[in-house]
């Protein structure tokens, strides 16, 4: 099944992380079985001409890929969600606000504010407009990641978003955060 399918039916999923810039690492990993690659864009030099070979070296592969992006930041994450990614990883989410943020930048209006311009995510066409529509929230992972004490005093309400798909733990940035 599709990670997505394998996140909501609570079933395990293994993957490793891509942090180098040559994507036939991203093919090569790719085709040992993982359920996911997550391909670092937060701390890597990966920029988006190498993103987008090695999201194409991991649906050449067969294996799901997401996407940390740098920041929390809509204008950063738009060209990356054309490209079709299966999902995005947001870094350093320290609250509800900033929470909601990430997930709306990743929905069409109404229910968010992502632009439109999905080229590689239709496959240039491929896949009918009304049904990448229909699809594509549901599809597209968001993850958050809990990195700072103020994440960890803000997560009741957090929680309560339900366009979360998972919560990532960053111990080191978190023990820093207080102090640690």
């Amino acid at each position: 099944p599709m990670l997505h399918e394998k996140l909501r039916s609570r079933v395990p999923a293994f993957g490793t992380h891509i942090s180098l810039n040559d994507s036939v690492i991203t093919e090569l990993v790719g085709n040992l079985g993982f359920d996911y690659l997550w391909i670092d864009t937060e701390h890597t030099s990966i920029g988006l001409d190498r993103l987008q070979e090695h999201l194409i070296a991991a649906r050449a592969a067969g294996v799901s890929a997401i996407v940390r992006v740098p920041w929390n930041d809509p204008v950063r994450v738009k060209p990356i969600l054309e490209m079709g990614p299966d999902g995005i990883v947001f870094p350093m989410v320290n609250s509800y606000e900033e929470a909601l943020k990430a997930v709306r930048s990743c929905m069409y209006p109404p229910r968010g504010n992502r632009g439109f311009g999905p080229r590689r995510a239709i496959q240039f066409g491929l896949v009918p407009v009304d049904e990448y529509l229909a699809t594509v929230d549901s599809r597209l992972l968001k993850l958050v990641q809990v990195e700072h004490i103020d994440a960890v005093r803000d997560l009741d309400r957090i929680l309560t978003i339900p366009e979360i798909d998972a919560f990532i733990l960053g111990p080191c940035d978190l023990a820093a955060s207080m102090g640690k």
